[in-house]
């Protein structure tokens, strides 16, 4: 009877075995399937659209934050600034071009680097992504661009940048800095759940980050985009930002075959005009 059982329990005990080293092998794999391609573009130069001015400020005795300014070509005065903080395809450099839809809108523009991206053997870092976000917004307060308007513009991992930025606004200033998110999710730990369901990755995850949550604290309203296509960032993860929104038309839903050249599409276009005007 023993060996009986002993061979029933078989099955069972390679399974398990089998999802306890697949879960070892996720948790030291979550950079990449977080951020498969997030180094690969360091030496890349700008492309097309150069920016007129380079800031550098000291953040501690390691790191100095980058700041790349865009501004509009025309001599007429800019509309306002926007902080545009880039997602995990790759570095500033890789994000140049997108400062070019808010130039045709009149805005300058403020494009901060994450220091671990200046840093080969630098991992990932949520207080990088939030630090880059908030010296920013400190600094952009003085701009005279900023005082006309501010947008703060967080794409993908950029989300938790603009979290951060949300958190840290008070009384009237919550309503005098508008929000536009591209792909925002809920939390770190929830999108690699959309990937792989069947482990408990609110446990396993390495990062911290709940921006959905950080919005809802600080109630300030946001815009956003998403696409629909089962990616990484999908609709799925970004569901809890529909009570943030001001309106329905402050969301916008992409399809699939315009998700890659968002900034391309005339319906992106049209949106973010309506947004920014």
């Amino acid at each position: 009877m023993r060996i009986s059982i002993k061979k029933s329990l078989l099955p069972l005990q390679i399974i398990v075995m089998l999802y306890a080293l697949g879960g070892i092998v996720l948790y030291y794999m979550q950079d990449k399937i977080l951020f498969p391609h997030l180094h690969e573009q360091k030496k890349q130069a700008f492309v097309n659209i150069v920016p007129q001015n380079v800031i550098e400020i000291p953040v501690n005795k390691d790191d100095t934050l980058h700041l790349y300014h865009f501004v509009p070509s025309d001599d007429t005065v800019s509309k306002g600034l926007v902080i545009f903080l880039h997602g995990g395809e790759g570095n500033v450099f890789s994000y140049a071009n997108r400062a070019d839809e808010f130039l045709r809108l009149n805005y300058e523009v403020w494009m901060p680097e994450y220091s671990f991206l200046e840093k080969q053997d630098k991992p990932f870092s949520v207080e990088d992504v939030s630090t880059a976000a908030v010296q920013t917004f400190i600094l952009a307060k003085n701009n005279d661009a900023a005082k006309r308007r501010i947008v703060v513009y967080g794409q993908s991992i950029g989300v938790i940048g603009a979290a951060s930025i949300a958190r840290s606004l008070s009384g009237d200033n919550k309503n005098k800095v508008t929000i536009i998110l591209e792909n925002p999710f809920s939390s770190l730990a929830d999108v690699l759940h959309h990937q792989t369901y069947i482990y408990p990755w609110s446990v396993m995850c390495k990062y911290k980050s709940d921006p959905l949550e950080d919005f809802k604290a600080s109630e300030v309203k946001v815009s956003y985009c998403t696409r629909f296509d089962g990616s990484l960032f999908s609709e799925a993860s970004s569901q809890g930002y529909r009570e943030l929104l001001k309106s329905p038309n402050d969301l916008l839903k992409v399809p699939v075959e315009k998700a890659k050249a968002l900034n391309e599409t005339q319906l992106y276009q049209n949106w973010l005009a309506n947004l920014m005007r």
